[in-house]
């Protein structure tokens, strides 16, 4: 029992890491516009964290508290592979409506796949 808890203990801080990776790469928004002037919204910035935690949520159908050490890796990496795709969609200047239906997409695929590892 002990055992589990500690690892839940520290599945919980890596996703916390990861999320405050997230949350530094999406403040790099602010300001953001793509070739076409599109952009978030002023302070929006909040509402693309909720989003992407609702999304999750409702992907991998448990919120963070709920999830097991393995579930919580799973979301920790997504978290930091959605920090790397903003950033890289910001680098080369992607449209705004595009880097939210990959990041929506990644979310997909990534529970997905989690599920899908976990039944093999």
């Amino acid at each position: 029992m002990k055992d589990l808890v500690a690892q839940k203990t520290q599945a919980l801080r890596r996703e916390a890491d990861a999320t405050v990776e997230l949350a530094d790469t999406v403040t790099h928004l602010d300001g953001y516009q793509d070739g076409d002037g599109k952009g978030p919204k002023e302070d929006s910035l909040k509402g693309i964290m909720l989003t992407v935690n609702r999304r999750i949520k409702a992907q991998f159908g448990a919120t963070i508290k709920e999830m097991d050490p393995d579930m919580l890796d799973a979301v920790s990496l997504l978290k930091r592979d959605l920090a790397r795709l903003v950033a890289r969609m910001m680098t080369d200047k992607a449209e705004y409506p595009e880097m939210k239906r990959r990041m929506w997409a990644l979310i997909e695929r990534s529970a997905t796949a989690f599920f899908d590892k976990r039944a093999a």
